[in-house]
């Protein structure tokens, strides 16, 4: 049976929400629960059914009266309190007045776009981004980096696959060993985020995804999770969520995991920008704008709507290349343009005898064994005395191809010179 995937540990996190609903007024608790389940009833995501679920309690707890007996002055205090008290981003701010106009208004039974007076003059504005700094940014070295310290397959796989595809990481982690399909130029799958279904194109990530369902547990069935827990888990076993010991790695990553991993990659291989996941996909975007990709081709690749303007908070790059260009060639300041530039730049290595995509540092094919990468002075060394040694065993096999006749004898020559040299 096909098992559902569950990123966000919506169980656990519903339990915890249950404990802080049983300390509100009956009232109260009553309105947040019937308000949630409306959100459901209308389709909304269970992630935004999440969200209200657990902001809303803190907003009651803030107020401390019933919601019916709120009035603007109420509001007000509440937002002041969230500013001073608590020091929320503006972003955080404007999405706690959203999420209570929005609750007041569905509990006074208004209809859409119109609002009750104790809400009606709040201004939820949550589009005031932050340009990304260039110097938080996760570079193709910073990639490689983590990607070489990764101690098993599925890490190196994932992390590839997160940084060259700019997906969000619920579209990373809901993904099925049959979503992957690999062609002649790398490999593709659909996702299905914000804006409904899209499809994604990696080439850099093959080789490690290649090497992780080499590796994967239920490698054979394709509705397994891609991204399983390696080895055994007591929260698995303790919950019921797998059948016996080699079901657990049916059990699939959740996002906590999943950062977890990414936190341990950085400080193994000595990063120390962000390395959360969303962190990639600001990383993916930029290398995309520095690539020179148009906005509605960056909407497309990214899964944000036409109408988006998310991809103006990457135009601060072409600031940079401006002062690249006026440093360059007005001013003759010499420019390193291989300095840091975000993404996954490392391409794989083809083998020209069986097509095969490898590792961008492989010295020989995974698949046929050929030589296809550049290879170090004591590699070629090395090769150099293993050829020798092969040429020397040839020349002692026989024409009747007996070795361990041709060993005998060349050693018996050698014991023989050796006495002789002794005896002079």
């Amino acid at each position: 049976m096909k098992r559902e995937i569950n990123v966000y540990n919506f169980e656990k996190r519903k339990k915890k929400i249950k404990e802080v609903l049983d300390t509100l007024p009956p009232k109260n608790k009553n309105d947040i629960e019937r308000f949630c389940m409306n959100l459901l009833t209308e389709g909304k995501a269970e992630a935004t059914y999440f969200k209200y679920l657990e902001r809303l309690p803190q907003i009651a707890f803030l107020l401390n009266k019933e919601f019916k007996e709120v009035t603007r002055e109420d509001l007000e205090r509440l937002f002041e309190k969230l500013i001073t008290e608590n020091s929320y981003a503006k972003n955080t701010i404007g999405t706690y007045k959203l999420m209570t106009r929005r609750f007041f208004q569905w509990l006074h039974g208004y209809k859409k776009n119109q609002y009750p007076p104790v809400v009606e003059w709040i201004e939820a504005n949550v589009h005031h981004r932050k340009l990304v700094r260039p110097e938080d940014l996760l570079t193709g070295e910073d990639i490689q980096k983590m990607i070489s310290v990764a101690f098993n397959p599925r890490d190196k796989a994932f992390v590839a696959v997160l940084a060259e595809s700019g997906c969000r990481i619920s579209e990373i982690l809901t993904l099925r060993i049959r979503s992957i399909n690999f062609d002649i130029h790398g490999a593709v799958f659909v996702v299905s985020g914000k804006t409904g279904e899209r499809i994604v194109r990696v080439i850099n990530a093959v080789p490690y995804l290649n090497a992780w369902l080499k590796h994967h547990p239920e490698k054979d069935d394709g509705d397994s999770p891609l991204w399983v827990v390696l080895g055994n888990c007591k929260y698995v076993a303790k919950n019921g969520l797998c059948d016996d010991y080699k079901h657990v790695w049916r059990y699939n990553l959740c996002y906590s995991a999943a950062a977890s991993v990414l936190k341990k990659l950085a400080k193994r291989a000595g990063i120390k920008k962000p390395v959360n996941p969303h962190n990639f996909r600001h990383s993916r975007a930029t290398s995309l704008a520095v690539a020179g990709l148009n906005p509605a081709l960056m909407n497309e690749v990214m899964g944000w709507s036409q109408h988006s303007t998310m991809s103006s908070t990457y135009l601060h790059i072409s600031r940079q290349q401006t002062e690249s260009i006026l440093l360059s060639k007005v001013y003759g300041i010499k420019i390193d343009e291989s300095d840091s530039k975000p993404g996954v730049n490392a391409l794989p290595l083809i083998c020209i005898n069986c097509g095969t995509k490898n590792y961008h540092d492989s010295k020989y094919c995974s698949l046929c064994n050929q030589r296809i990468g550049i290879m170090a002075k004591e590699d070629i060394e090395k090769e150099n005395i293993n050829n020798q040694i092969l040429r020397a065993v040839s020349g002692l096999v026989g024409e009747n191809g007996d070795l361990k006749k041709a060993l005998i004898e060349s050693l018996k020559k050698e014991i023989m010179e050796e006495i002789m040299a002794t005896q002079k």
